[in-house]
């Protein structure tokens, strides 16, 4: 008798951890849920304002090939730049950021989305910038030797467009 209110005893505590745990597991599940709903939130905040803000503080700096500072800065250099202030981590060059985030049709642009232009300066993907809506983009520009703003509707840049990324 001793033996059997003892495994009983020994199963009811079992079962009682056991439930205990599935509410805890569940309860860091809910908290897991709600920091991912709150940081997307937060991206798209990021995207829409800060992220130009910070691209707009980079206007007339001179255009400098490898460049990735105030000092001087090309144009994967500055899109990478202006990410990383908002903790977002790009490769270094245009091309290697063309395969990030996810692709976006020109139509479909939105403020903060970074557009790529092919065979500039070489074959592929050769420049990049950050489109601000309104057919207008910012950018490294060696053509200006600055960072500047231009419209994707110059031919220039429609005739050398390759696409959009939404990171």
């Amino acid at each position: 008798m001793k033996k059997i209110a003892l495994a009983l005893l020994l199963l009811f505590g079992v079962a009682q951890a056991k439930q205990k745990d599935i509410v805890f597991k569940k309860n860091i599940q809910a908290v897991a849920v709600q920091k991912t709903a709150k940081s997307k939130s937060n991206h798209k905040k990021l995207t829409s304002k800060k992220v130009i803000a910070t691209a707009r503080s980079y206007l007339g700096t001179r255009y400098r090939f490898g460049g990735k500072t105030k000092r001087g800065i090309d144009c994967s250099g500055f899109t990478q730049a202006v990410l990383k202030k908002h903790k977002v981590n790009l490769p270094r060059t245009a091309s290697q950021q063309a395969s990030i985030g996810h692709h976006v049709d020109k139509k479909n642009l939105r403020k903060g989305d970074l557009v790529f232009f092919k065979g500039t300066y070489k074959r592929g993907i050769s420049h990049v910038g950050i489109y601000l809506g309104n057919d207008r983009f910012i950018h490294a520009s060696s053509g200006a030797k600055k960072v500047t703003i231009s419209k994707l509707s110059k031919a220039y840049y429609r005739n050398h467009y390759a696409g959009a990324r939404r990171v």
